[in-house]
């Protein structure tokens, strides 16, 4: 399905969103009762795009198959039914272009940009966006090639590209993609799917390519500002700017909404080490472990407390008796090692730590990044270092 049109074409009448309407989104909204007009044209506007979305597949599928005039005429038929079905006309001016017939291409494209100037660069980014998602990249790749000249520079094809470069772990390209736009350039986002976006984002953060997860994060704010998992990764990645305070507000709303009580509590639990309250991360970790006995990463961070409470032999006790009984995760394994380490045991630390390398690699990054005790991190990174991984540094935000 498109992802340009969709969204607003299935916008309720007054204006909110699907997810709030239907109280998915933010915790005691009620959705106002509505004009009986206005909810039947609002039916109609989504019966009409459905159809129109129909017979765009169904285009884009002959296309495929080198089927031209079958797709032609079902593109045709997408903007018969729906004029502003910016992803039809595009894909219908390409085919046509490509096909040498240039005149009738650019009497689709003419009339398209009399109803959306931006049309073009909106609803190409918005299709290989959705088939990265799906994982289609050989299909994102022939949709980018799509963009030459000009077209190449415009900022959602931009972020296509850089969602295309993420998604196969050319990061360094990625984040090249997004240099030097601005806020106000990326207003586009408002326009594109945001799951693929948000994604996106998660990998900038993840790979510590801060400035292009600083720029995503600010121009999001608008288009996922009722979306928590926005906001859990602006909390993490608060953690890893060395901010607990920030990442503490943001986690409180977060729990108050109910959203994923055991991400929210382990980050909570972080967030309070980094402040030297431990009591109070202990507290939170304590009921996590009632709820679910021996979960691997609550252990692990309980037996951090442990540590910055002076009770080291409790710590790794703690990790020895729950680690005989699972497979330990990336957080436990660091977690144990520093352990190890604390305690003199340093040729065990020494041996875990090239497996945990071997096994978990750029992951390990993450752990150091919100290790929630300065000092101990700075003991792992070292360890890493020697067993052969140098791990990416998060600076503290400024």
């Amino acid at each position: 399905m498109p992802g340009t049109y969709i969204g607003a074409s299935t916008m309720p009448p007054d204006g909110l969103p699907l997810g709030k309407a239907e109280g998915k989104s933010m915790i005691g909204a009620t959705s106002p009762k509505l004009d009986e007009g206005a909810v039947a044209a609002w039916r109609e506007r989504i019966r009409v795009t459905t159809f129109a979305n129909y017979h765009f597949e169904m285009g884009r599928a002959l296309e495929r198959t080198g089927e031209r005039e079958a797709a032609e005429a079902a593109y045709r038929r997408a903007l018969d039914i729906m004029p502003e079905h910016g992803e039809a006309a595009a894909l219908l001016t390409g085919l046509l272009s490509a096909a040498g017939d240039l005149d009738r291409a650019a009497a689709v494209d003419a009339v398209a940009r009399q109803i959306d100037p931006d049309y073009w660069g909106v609803s190409i980014a918005s299709l290989i966006l959705e088939e990265m998602s799906r994982g289609n990249k050989e299909e994102a790749a022939r949709l980018l090639g799509r963009a030459t000249g000009a077209l190449a520079s415009l900022p959602p094809i931009r972020v296509g590209r850089a969602a295309f470069y993420a998604g196969t772990a050319n990061m360094d390209e990625a984040a090249a993609e997004l240099a030097n736009l601005s806020i106000a350039t990326l207003v586009c986002l408002e326009r594109l799917p945001l799951d693929p976006c948000l994604v996106l984002l998660r990998r900038m953060s993840n790979f510590c390519k801060l400035s292009a997860a600083e720029l995503l994060f600010a121009a999001l704010e608008k288009p996922a500002a009722e979306n928590w998992d926005y906001w859990f990764a602006r909390a993490v990645f608060a953690i890893r700017r060395q901010q607990p305070a920030v990442t503490m507000e943001i986690l409180d709303r977060l729990s108050q909404a109910g959203w994923n009580p055991l991400a929210v509590s382990l980050s909570q639990s972080i967030a309070l080490l980094r402040l030297g309250q431990t009591e109070k991360a202990r507290a939170v970790l304590e009921r996590l472990l009632d709820a679910t006995p021996d979960h691997l990463t609550t252990t692990a961070f309980l037996a951090l407390v442990d540590l910055a409470e002076g009770q080291l032999a409790t710590a790794l006790e703690r990790v020895i008796v729950v680690g005989e009984r699972n497979e330990p995760d990336f957080w436990f394994a660091m977690v144990r090692i520093a352990l190890l380490d604390q305690s003199g045991r340093n040729a065990e630390a020494t041996e875990e730590t090239e497996a945990v390398v071997k096994r978990f690699g750029q992951a390990l990054d993450l752990v150091i990044a919100e290790f929630p005790l300065p000092s101990i991190a700075a003991r792992l990174r070292l360890l890493l270092e020697r067993a052969g991984h140098k791990a990416a540094e998060w600076p503290p935000a400024t």
